[in-house]
């Protein structure tokens, strides 16, 4: 048999969504606060909304969610990165200053991701997709 070297489809540099001069992206998040500093928000927790990527690093979120049973909206601000290899990560603070840093894998050819979050005891996953990705930017 020969060897060869398999051809390399992977291009020098991709350019995601987050790079767009402004995305905006659905997203419902899941899981678990397994352990946390004020106990009544250590229970179930689920949370759904939009976050919107300003394509020079900044993200804020608009969401409704539900932490151990207490539901109602709220907001955040923060930062985010994209790496070349389709991975990054996002610190965000909350309206009422609660802070959260997820990793994230970029999929479906730039249009969707999911992340975890990397705070010790959560558990939570994040599922999003690029809201009218059929129209570019919004």
């Amino acid at each position: 048999f020969a060897l060869s070297t398999p051809p390399n489809n992977i291009p020098e540099k991709r350019t995601f969504f987050f790079n767009d001069p402004q995305t905006t992206e659905i997203y419902t998040s899941t899981g678990y606060i397994v352990a946390a500093p004020i106990p009544s928000i250590v229970g179930p927790f689920a949370e759904v909304g939009t976050q919107t990527f300003d394509g020079k690093g900044g993200v804020t979120f608009t969401f409704n969610g539900s932490q151990n049973g207490n539901v109602g909206p709220g907001t955040a601000t923060g930062t985010y990165t994209v790496n070349d290899e389709c991975t990054g990560g996002t610190f965000t603070e909350t309206s009422d200053g609660f802070t959260a840093r997820f990793s994230f894998v970029i999929d479906d050819n730039g249009n969707g991701l999911q992340s975890i979050c990397q705070d010790s005891g959560v558990v939570i996953t994040r599922l999003g997709r690029k809201l009218f990705p059929e129209y570019g930017s919004r």
